[in-house]
């Protein structure tokens, strides 16, 4: 099979933030290539990618993130990405789309911009691509009025695809990274928007996924895997108050004292005098 490309005859630069309909298709395509292709771009639409076969390493201004077969992003307009493909060939489908609706029509929906979400591969998918395809061939005056409904349908399938996946095992796996990642950096400030980031999703919608796996905000999680540590690191270990606080990311001693009196009840020298004892 060999990539094609479709492009707006309404639109000579291909790269347009058009007001003047509600949702535009600027161009769209299906990539096939049996080399490693890169794309680097920060362009005026927005940048729908699902990836079919292969993988690419996306890279974004302090972010580096894998996006697999079955995977779907939506790039923001004027956002800077660039993507380089870490399998021998890839086969994607793409879109070019803005319109003064499309912000609107993109929150309804619930398809966050620059986050990936994993909605496998289901014919409807195929389709909806075919469709719009062969919307571009039309040359009628109801041409653009077609390739937006081709393209509504095509989020809409993907819309249904992430909220079937939101609530099984891809929330699941983006937990997972994001504790493990906890775990490994609880020496360091920590915060819920750069956690969010992270897994391009915003500070709710990270909170709202976090919650409903594990059961709790991850300010609190954070909170008691710090408190966790602290207890092992006094009854465990010679360290001195100030340095334990160090070691689990609370570099003001009297903060962390205050904090740890707080949830245990009692001084961090007190609980190690208690140890002590009970030993």
């Amino acid at each position: 099979m060999k990539s094609v490309s479709y492009y707006s005859e309404f639109i000579p630069e291909h790269n347009a933030c058009r007001n003047d309909r509600y949702l535009a298709v600027n161009c769209t395509g299906h990539a096939v290539y049996s080399y490693t292709p890169v794309g680097k771009s920060t362009r005026k639409d927005y940048y729908l990618i699902y990836l079919v076969s292969g993988s690419f390493r996306f890279d974004r201004p302090y972010q580096s993130r894998l996006m697999e077969s079955g995977d779907l992003i939506i790039i923001n307009a004027f956002s800077p990405f660039e993507y380089t493909a870490l399998t021998p060939s890839v086969d994607y489908y793409w879109v070019h789309f803005s319109g003064r609706e499309a912000k609107a029509l993109l929150e309804s929906l619930q398809l966050e911009t620059d986050r990936f979400y994993r909605v496998g591969q289901h014919e409807c998918f195929f389709e909806n691509f075919l469709a719009l395809f062969l919307s571009c061939s039309d040359k009628s005056p109801l041409a653009e009025d077609l390739r937006a409904k081709a393209l509504l349908s095509i989020l809409l399938d993907f819309a249904k695809a992430t909220v079937k996946e939101d609530v099984g095992v891809s929330s699941s796996a983006l937990v997972a990274r994001s504790t493990a990642y906890i775990h490994e950096h609880i020496a360091e400030p920590l915060t819920v928007a750069d956690l969010a980031a992270r897994e391009y999703l915003s500070s709710g919608r990270y909170r709202e996924l976090f919650r409903r796996v594990i059961g709790m905000s991850p300010q609190e999680y954070i909170l008691r895997l710090r408190i966790n540590m602290a207890c092992d690191l006094i009854t465990n270990t010679p360290l001195p108050i100030a340095e334990i606080a160090l070691a689990v990311g609370c570099p003001d001693s009297r903060y962390f004292s205050r904090l740890f009196m707080k949830r245990v009840g009692m001084s961090p020298s007190d609980y190690r005098k208690r140890k002590q004892a009970e030993a």
